[in-house]
């Protein structure tokens, strides 16, 4: 891990509860603890910017870049999805501000381990964190002079204001949108007043619907795949930050919308390689004889810096109405070509016919925008 010295967002998160655990059962305490490690090691093997130490039962996240003001987005993110992977047992509060850190390794001997962090961020975070609820995720301090619409966040349906003569900001990441916040709200002071469990049982129960998997390829390969929707953007931003992604984002935000049960996978291996695969996520109610079919990946979407290209399980035949459609159209060789795809579908970045973009797409899945 580099030194750092600039100005850059920074979150203190704490595992909640660990004193009562320690008083009554130690052992259960060091299962917390063992569980808060492995989650935060887990995730860091993610290629991210977010760098991460953790002492005790506290950690301390960074974004390893300077002056990344626009950047909110991708630690909120990933403070999400460690909330969400310590539930149902464990609940964390985390404190999110932006301001100057320091980072510097120092010189370690035998039995002596060193770590130098300071600024102000890191203070700020610190120093609010017993303030805010257990389970939330609160942004205690904004960059100087910005406002919270300032960072391009504001249509985030789980970001609402919380205290806002204190200027401070709560992520809700336990809503899918904004009119789920008011009951979620009023749930979490019944059940603050109520009792601890309780509280651990209400995010448990709103988040349910959302697990990640890291997969292994038959190649060796990681990737990684949502067990029901699409996967958060943190999974993905940083391997295609020079990317355009405008056209992508607009099409697995229609997909997820048109596509019922849709699975999203990200294979992040290389350069040429970098694609997102699409399936259907078995029914209880789809007899055993159709689960397969079911389960069968449906689209690829190979991300190139000039186009998206894009794979679709239907009749090879129907590669000459896409081209009628505008679009061109190069087969490839590949296993899916092989299988009676369609393969090699171009689609520009810059395109604006996604009407059509979507129709072809959505045909692969037997639906209909």
């Amino acid at each position: 891990m580099n030194d750092f010295d600039g100005k850059t967002w920074v979150a203190f998160s704490d595992l909640s509860g660990l004193k009562a655990l320690y008083e009554k059962k130690p052992e259960d305490a060091a299962k917390a603890l063992d569980k808060f490690y492995n989650t935060i090691y887990d995730m860091q093997e993610v290629r991210n910017p977010i760098n991460a130490i953790v002492v005790s039962d506290c950690a301390i996240f960074w974004i390893d870049r300077n002056n990344c003001v626009g950047e909110l987005v991708i630690i909120l993110e990933h403070l999400k999805r460690l909330h969400h992977r310590m539930l149902p047992d464990y609940l964390l509060r985390t404190t999110v501000a932006y301001g100057h850190f320091t980072y510097r390794q120092r010189l370690e001997m035998p039995r002596i381990r060193k770590n130098m962090i300071v600024g102000g961020a890191y203070l700020d975070a610190y120093a609010n964190n017993d303030k805010i609820d257990h389970g939330a995720i609160v942004v205690v301090k904004l960059p100087e002079g910005t406002s919270y619409r300032d960072l391009h966040f504001v249509n985030k349906p789980m970001i609402k204001a919380n205290c806002p003569k204190k200027g401070l900001y709560e992520y809700i990441w336990a809503v899918e949108n904004h009119r789920q916040i008011k009951t979620f709200i009023k749930e979490r002071d019944e059940a603050n007043i109520a009792t601890f469990s309780k509280l651990k049982e209400l995010y448990s129960g709103s988040q349910n619907h959302e697990v990640d998997i890291v997969e292994i390829t038959r190649a060796g390969n990681k990737s990684f795949k949502a067990k029901i929707g699409l996967l958060p953007e943190t999974y993905w931003q940083s391997d295609l930050r020079d990317y355009p992604t405008k056209l992508l984002r607009t099409i697995r935000k229609l997909l997820e919308k048109s596509v019922p049960r849709l699975t999203e996978k990200f294979n992040p291996t290389t350069l040429s390689l970098r694609y997102f695969g699409y399936q259907i996520k078995k029914s209880k109610s789809i007899s055993d004889i159709s689960k397969k079919a079911y389960s069968e990946d449906k689209a690829y979407i190979y991300v190139r810096p000039e186009m998206l290209e894009i794979d679709l399980k239907i009749d090879p035949r129907f590669a000459n109405d896409i081209k009628r459609d505008g679009f061109e159209v190069r087969p490839k060789t590949n296993y899916q070509a092989q299988a009676d795809w369609v393969t090699g579908w171009q689609v520009p970045h810059s395109t604006d016919d996604i009407a059509t973009v979507m129709k072809w797409l959505c045909k692969a899945f037997d639906e209909n925008l």
